[in-house]
């Protein structure tokens, strides 16, 4: 969120300047021995600054990294806790180990129900939160929180798409057959979607 400070700082540091320059400076000469008050006011600042850079940079190693060292700079942020449990679920299509993928499974969860307590309408949460119940067959909870996000958001293709995959999971083949259609009035050219709802009329 940092980039939103910059352009509102931009009037602070030309006063900061100015009033350097009026009270430390006071001179044009800059070859002067006036110019050691000012490097005296400068040079601190310039070290701090370079350090707090410098270690900042570890935060940038990778995205889960960087969400992660961020929370605690931004307690209340329902988006940026949104974010550390969709990182987490990036790292768990990429886990081979199920005891390992059950873990990181319920640390997402536990991101995204933190980000509903902070915004109990943000639809990604939910949506999102679905899939990490979907994916340990939860279907209770999974089809409660796709639900909400299509009464918040009726156009939501992932959570119309999903909830047409827990219906097919559960064999309820006619509901599935349903979501899938409303999921191809969004996105047409989804084949897995077609061919999924082949399988169901199949199965009927």
């Amino acid at each position: 969120a940092n980039r939103y400070e910059f352009f509102p700082s931009v009037g602070f540091c030309l006063l900061l300047a100015l009033a350097f320059e009026k009270w430390i400076v006071k001179s044009n000469d800059v070859s002067s021995l006036k110019k050691i008050p000012a490097l005296a006011v400068l040079l601190p600042v310039v070290l701090l600054y370079s350090v707090l850079t410098i270690a900042r940079n570890a935060d940038w190693k990778d995205n889960f990294t960087l969400v992660n060292a961020d929370i605690a700079k931004s307690p209340g942020d329902y988006s940026m806790e949104y974010k550390a449990g969709l990182e987490l679920q990036e790292k768990y299509n990429k886990e081979q180990d199920p005891a390992v993928q059950k873990q990181i499974n319920d640390e997402s969860k536990a991101h995204f129900l933190r980000s509903l307590e902070m915004n109990p309408d943000y639809t990604e949460s939910h949506a999102d939160l679905g899939v990490a119940y979907l994916r340990e067959n939860n279907f209770d909870s999974a089809e409660l929180h796709f639900k909400r996000v299509i009464e918040l958001y009726p156009g939501h293709y992932n959570a119309t798409v999903n909830l047409a995959t827990l219906f097919f999971k559960k064999q309820q083949f006619a509901e599935a057959i349903a979501y899938y259609r409303s999921a191809l009035q969004l996105e047409p050219k989804d084949e897995l979607a077609w061919y999924n709802m082949g399988i169901c009329y199949s199965r009927l």
